[in-house]
């Protein structure tokens, strides 16, 4: 600790305040920030300033071979750490669904995978200033089970869109519809909502139709939602019926299932280096796992283990999830985080982890073993 102190001070004093001004004007400029007032804009400063010195001195310690992971002055390097968990919006709850029935695969996952070459993942969206997380995570699971399912022949509501580097044709879904129609709007970006509830959504009240992006556009960034649903019933008939759960905890369960299938998740990232992250496999000791500590949804896309021939010697062997977030490409490695793996279950990465059904003949939850 005291070695932090002493990094974050000498940081702090590296740059004079007339070129930390300058420095906070190219940074304000190329995230299009801006303040209403001078009084605002001092404030902004101040509290940017205090991140600037906490992102050095972590950098400063990655360097020396404490860290596994970096980090940047995002877009997010304005908010104080209160303002920045105002935005994070999963909460969680006890699903409805009927009692969850066993599963078995009768085959082991393979060593690493990545779903975002396979055409079935759309870029990373951007949830705004909305704690509307749990509507993206959820969406991001029920797009990669119908764009999965139908390789590359989507529905023609869908025209236009396409994943991935090979630009196969798949369906971007409408996040606005999931905030403004699951449980009747109740789960504004104040409240925040849990993912169940948003495949449930589709996949019980909508029978499977979804709108797209298109058809129902994001809103919500802003901060503000108005809960009153305007879904059309003639969306995209996904076949979506309702969600499976993995069994909590455990992540020999988690690997298996992202295997086969792009995973909704909730995590701790209430820590500010979670704010900041920038490359390399995230390992924060401080993370919790509890269901009550989770309160960030985002989405598993792969799994892999870091090589010695990438940057970041300290992250060597680690073993790490593809975690998709959704606060835009500029967060992170193009809007996306490595998250250890295999680490007992940090940050809750297996504690409540869903991926989407389509076909089967109802839509109770599973849980994967």
């Amino acid at each position: 600790m005291q070695v932090l102190l002493l990094l974050t001070a000498a940081s702090l004093g590296a740059a004079s305040v007339p070129d930390l001004a300058k420095e906070f004007d190219t940074w304000a400029s190329s995230h299009k920030k801006q303040y209403g007032t001078t009084e605002e804009r001092l404030q902004r400063f101040e509290v940017w300033s205090k991140n600037r010195g906490f992102v050095n001195a972590h950098n400063a310690e990655e360097q020396m071979g404490f860290r596994t992971y970096r980090m940047k002055l995002n877009h997010l390097g304005d908010l104080s750490r209160d303002e920045y968990r105002s935005l994070l919006g999963y909460r969680h709850t006890q699903s409805s669904s009927v009692q969850a029935t066993l599963q078995s695969l009768p085959y082991d996952a393979p060593a690493s995978w990545d779903w975002r070459p396979k055409g079935i993942v759309n870029d990373v969206k951007n949830q705004g200033q909305c704690g509307s997380c749990w509507s993206f995570s959820a969406t991001a699971a029920m797009e990669g089970a119908y764009n999965f399912k139908n390789n590359g022949t989507v529905d023609k509501l869908c025209k236009g869109n396409t994943c991935g580097p090979n630009s196969v044709p798949c369906c971007s879904f409408s996040e606005q519809e999931v905030v403004d129609c699951t449980l009747a709007g109740k789960d504004n970006c104040n409240t925040g909502g849990n993912p169940a509830d948003g495949v449930s959504e589709i996949g019980t009240n909508m029978k499977g139709v979804f709108n797209t992006e298109d058809e129902y556009p994001y809103t919500s960034g802003d901060g503000t939602s108005n809960g009153k649903c305007t879904a059309k019933t003639a969306g995209v008939q996904t076949g979506i019926t309702g969600f499976t759960n993995t069994k909590s905890g455990d992540e020999s369960a988690l690997k298996l299932a992202s295997s086969q299938h792009v995973l909704s998740i909730g995590i701790d990232a209430s820590q500010q280096s979670f704010q900041f992250y920038s490359s390399g496999v995230y390992v924060e000791p401080a993370c919790k796992n509890g269901p009550d500590d989770l309160d960030h949804g985002v989405a598993i896309v792969g799994y892999g283990t870091w090589s010695e021939t990438e940057v970041g010697t300290k992250s060597a062997g680690q073993d790490y999830w593809i975690v998709r977030n959704s606060w835009g490409d500029s967060y992170g490695m193009d809007g996306y985080i490595l998250m250890a793996r295999n680490k007992d279950n940090q940050c809750g990465v297996a504690t409540a982890p869903l991926y989407a059904n389509i076909g089967s003949v109802d839509s109770t939850s599973a849980v994967l073993v």
